[in-house]
Parts: structure tokens; sequence; C-alpha cells
């Protein structure tokens, strides 16, 4: 049975995906155009500013992709947009991957609920205004799941040389591809063990690792810095906690929608007990070394939502089977419903706070700081400090942030290269722009709040001098939200002996 009611026609189903889908464009160009650029935002876009074959903290794809809409891109005000353009791109590209994913391994007329579970889960919605790596990967990630169930329905070698391209291309967008290929390797190992017997999986290895080989000799010349940086990110803490565990699992419900993560589940054990058609096993073996290897992790750190999104997309297709079984169910209806409401109250709570923020209404949303820091764009506060560096007589003047999380925005706004002081850890920015040093001379840009530097020092970690400039507010709405201070400092102690 079809929770968008099963009597009402194709044609009207589709009416009612259109016009989620309507909504859900409509309120991501309002926050695209209302909003400043997240701090992964700026990182990922000055990848495109600064190509290479791969990077310190991700594979190359997502700067190679903003290197090519640079060309097409705005400047000036407008220019967030052109930063969140691919995101927009690649929201109809997910959801026509999912939809002919869903139809690849049900035939059933179960394409409509699995967009409706996709537009319901406010992660998903939210990658279509932020681009970050996680976009291109999901892409990518469900053609590997459709080629991979096309080479066990068809001779030849054609579906394995589509999935060597597309499991290529998942890599060169997040680490996380290697769950893909654990997943592919049991699935073949467990399920169909007689593909071995043909060139096929070879081939699409040996495509893989062509595709990947930047990536790999750019690890290979930094002495794997990339790799080591992204197992100590996920597995560097020793201490596992159950209080973590149980938060990570619990995030995953308002994240991805009700419906998704409980049918997701029960879907799972369903195709697993009772479907049995072995090629639709393939999505269980795809998406599940991902929740479950991200889960335990969450035992040891904080939990990203985002981390799981891998393994929530690829069981799309699976819920939305069981709903069509199961739809007629109430606690299944209820679930359904649940999730719709709960896209369309985080869009309400966005609208409303970003119409307190424009003035179309009164700002009761924003009697607390933070929320009105969400929505904050730093553009001003960086254009000042091009402007005062302008202004100094020293030799090769910098600019200076305090903090890892301003780095990225500086530099994106002010378009100028930013150093981040202190050196307490490696950044793809050491990379771009080097670090401070003995000789280096600059403005310091600190917010209100944060270690403001000293007159003078002679500590490791901060400059010898430094002379206040000047400060400048940043106002929402008549209230100041963030007030920033400005240092000429110089001679930065590295605490290395000369």
């Amino acid at each position: 049975m079809h929770l968008i009611p099963s009597k009402i026609s194709s044609k009207n189903r589709k009416f009612w995906v259109i016009s989620l889908l309507a909504f859900v464009v409509v309120a991501n160009i309002i926050l695209s155009m209302t909003l400043g650029l997240t701090i992964d935002e700026a990182h990922y876009s000055l990848y495109g500013q600064h190509l290479d074959w791969s990077y310190y903290d991700h594979p190359p794809m997502v700067g190679w992709i903003q290197a090519f809409m640079g060309q097409f891109g705005s400047s000036g005000p407008w220019s967030e947009l052109g930063v969140r353009l691919p995101s927009w791109i690649f929201l109809f590209l997910n959801l026509g991957s999912i939809y002919c994913l869903t139809q690849r391994f049900f035939i059933k007329n179960t394409e409509i609920e699995a967009v409706f579970l996709y537009l319901g889960a406010p992660l998903f919605c939210a990658l279509g205004i932020f681009f970050i790596p996680k976009v291109p990967s999901l892409f990518f990630s469900c053609w590997v799941a459709y080629f991979l169930c096309l080479s066990q329905e068809r001779k030849g070698l054609t579906p394995w040389i589509g999935l060597g391209f597309a499991l290529g291309f998942a890599a060169l967008s997040e680490y996380t591809a290697v769950l893909l290929a654990l997943g592919i390797a049991l699935y073949l190992i467990l399920k169909s063990p007689r593909s071995f017997l043909s060139p096929g999986p070879y081939i699409a290895a040996i495509l893989t690792l062509l595709l990947i080989s930047p990536v790999l000799i750019w690890n290979y010349q930094h002495d794997w810095i990339s790799i080591l940086y992204q197992l100590h990110h996920g597995y560097g803490h020793s201490d596992w906690n159950w209080g973590k565990f149980l938060t990570g699992l619990l995030i995953q419900i308002p994240s991805y929608g009700p419906a998704l993560v409980v049918l997701g589940v029960l879907g799972s054990l369903k195709i697993l007990k009772s479907w049995r058609d072995p090629s639709s096993h393939i999505l269980v073996y795809l998406a599940w070394p991902t929740l479950l290897i991200f889960a335990y992790s969450g035992g040891t750190q904080s939990l990203h939502p985002h981390w799981t999104a891998l393994g929530w997309m690829l069981l799309i297709p699976l819920a939305s089977r069981y709903l069509m079984e199961y739809g007629s169910l109430i606690w299944v209806k209820r679930l359904f419903y649940a999730s719709l409401l709960w896209i369309g109250f985080v869009y309400l709570v966005l609208g409303v706070g970003i119409a307190s923020l424009t003035g179309l209404i009164p700002p009761f949303m924003l009697h607390h700081k933070n929320v009105l820091r969400a929505a904050e764009n730093i553009r001003p506060i960086a254009l000042e400090a091009v402007k005062l560096r302008s202004e100094l007589k020293t030799p090769h003047p910098m600019i200076f942030v305090n903090s890892h999380a301003l780095a990225s925005r500086f530099a994106w706004y002010a378009d100028s290269p930013v150093q981040i002081t202190p050196l307490n850890k490696v950044s793809q920015r050491d990379f771009w722009f080097g670090t401070p040093n003995e000789e280096s001379n600059g403005i310091l840009v600190a917010p209100e709040g944060t270690a403001q530097p000293k007159a003078t020092s002679t500590e490791a970690g901060e400059f010898a001098e430094c002379r206040p400039l000047k400060n400048l507010e940043l106002k929402a709405r008549n209230r100041v939200i963030d007030r920033y201070y400005f240092y000429h400092c110089w001679h930065y102690n590295t605490g290395r002996s000369l």
C-alpha cells in the first residue's frame, strides 16, 4: 500500500513529490542567499583555488568541482551562491540516483516513496545547500550499488567497468569509499563467489586503483599524512563511552527522519529473512559497514550526523519497499507522516529565524547570540583586516587569526593567505599559506571571548609584540552579535631554538 495514498493516481502522486521538492528547493535558495559561508564551505571552496592531486583532510573531488564551477561563478556579495551551486545540482542528481537505484532493485513503483524519504531527511536537504565532500560521494555511491546489482544480473564486462568508475570517483570524493569496497568484497565472497571466476571484479579493482592514483601518489609524497589523519580522526581516541555511543545513535533519528531510520533497519532485516532475490542484499552489504563502524566510533568521540549519510542513503530503497508492503499498518503510516511533519517543522524554524534576521517579523528568536552567530557573515571583518594590512609599512605583512574555525572563512572572504596562531595542530592551510615564524609580522584578528595577545611576550606560540589597532562590531537587527579586535603583531615565537 502506498502512503502517498494508493487511491491517488500515479500522476497525482508525482505531483505531491514535485511539490515537496519545489518547497525544499525554494527554501534552500532562500537559506543560501541569507547565510554566510560555513567553516566547511569556505574551507572546501579554497580547494578549488589551490588545485592539487589530493589534500590533507580529504581527497580532491570537491576541489576539482569547485575549480570547474569557479569558471562560471560570480564575485562580490553573490559569490556565496557560486560556492553553493554544486549542492543544488547534486540535490537533483542524488534524487535521480535514488529513483534509479530503487527502480533497479524493486520494480513495483516504490520510487516515489524513496524520493519522499530522501526529502524527508533534514540532513539530506542540508546537503542541498552546503557543498562538502559528502555530497558527490553520495551520488557516486548510489551508482556503485547500481552497477554491482547490474553485474549480478547481466553477463559481460560493461557493469564491472561501470562499477570500477563509480567506486573510483566515490573514493576521489571521500575516504569512506573504502567501506564500500569492504561491502563489495563481503557480498561477492558470501553471496556471489563465482564472480571471481570472471575477469570483471579484477577489471573493476584495477580501474578503481587507476582513478585513485592521484590520492595515493600525493599521500606517498607527504608520508601518508592524510590517511594517518583520517585513521586518527576516526579511531584516535582510547576511552569508549556508552553515553556517547547512545547519543550518536539517537541523533540519527532527527537527522534523517524517523521513517528512514526505523524502516531502513526493519527493511534490512526483512530483506535478509524473507526477500529471496540475492541481488537485493547488495544494499545491506554496502550500507551496514558504514553504519556499524561509525556507530562504534561514536563511543569514543562525538558522532557527526553526516558521517553515516552513505549508509542511510543506500537503505532508502529498502525502507521504501517496506513502506509499500506494510503501509496499511497504522504505526507505519504515523511514522511516515511524522517524518514529513518533522522536515516541515525544521524548515519552519529556519524560516522564522531568517525572517527575524531580515526584519520581516519581530526578532523574538534572536535573544541568544549563538542563534545570530549561526548566520554570521564575516566578510566586513575580513575586508577590514585586508585594509589594515595595506596600511602597514613593514615588509611582507600577513593576516593572522587565532582560531582554526575562522581561518578558511577569512582566507575566502579576504581572498588572501591567512595563517593560524597558535601552531597547535596541522591543517590544510599550512600547506597553502605556511606557518608564522620569527620574521612574521602583520594583522592579527581575535574575536571577543577568545585569548587576546599580550603587548609583549617571550612565550612559545605567541608574538613578541602586539599593538592594538581597533575593534569592529558585527550587528544583526541593531544588536551586537560579535566583536573583533585587530592588532599589529610581529616576531612570532615558534618555540624552536635557533
